[in-house]
């Protein structure tokens, strides 16, 4: 009988496909030389830790998935800290519901290569990330600002 995969490892199945697709170097290209500066993608992800009823989106060990795509990828990301408690909260109105959900967030912040690869693998990342969750996401917020970095 064959195994069944866990939640995690599907995700990092899913992962690794995004990443064989976009082979392009996302890391910023001042990182070769040790620093951080120059023309940049900057991309926050917010990801809902705890539905408004307290229970579990995503996982510790599907956050470690991602984290560790991401540091592989871009050479790190910047993640709110959710230890004792979601750091952040936010209201969001679904349609034809009456009354606003509350989700308790954390925030990850990626810097990227500023190129259009950078934009194809977080539009990639989006749908996965809608799934990969114990409570399926009807929607994820991901951004991108152009910044320079000093």
């Amino acid at each position: 009988m064959a195994k069944k995969r866990t939640p995690a490892e599907s995700f990092r199945e899913r992962l690794n496909g995004l990443s064989v697709s976009i082979p392009d170097d996302l890391r910023l290209p001042s990182l070769e030389e040790n620093r951080l500066e120059g023309y940049a993608y900057l991309f926050r992800l917010v990801l809902p830790l705890l539905n408004a009823n307290g229970k579990r989106v995503f996982t510790d060990s599907i956050l470690e998935e991602l984290f560790q795509v991401l540091d592989n990828r871009f050479g790190g990301c910047m993640v709110a800290s959710s230890s004792s408690a979601p750091p952040l909260w936010g209201l969001w109105h679904p349609p034809q519901e009456s009354l606003a959900e509350k989700d308790y967030l954390t925030t990850a912040e990626v810097l990227a290569n500023p190129i259009e690869a950078a934009n194809r693998f977080f539009s990639g990342l989006k749908p996965i990330l809608k799934t990969a969750g114990h409570i399926e996401q009807q929607e994820l917020l991901i951004s991108r600002t152009e910044c320079r970095l000093i």
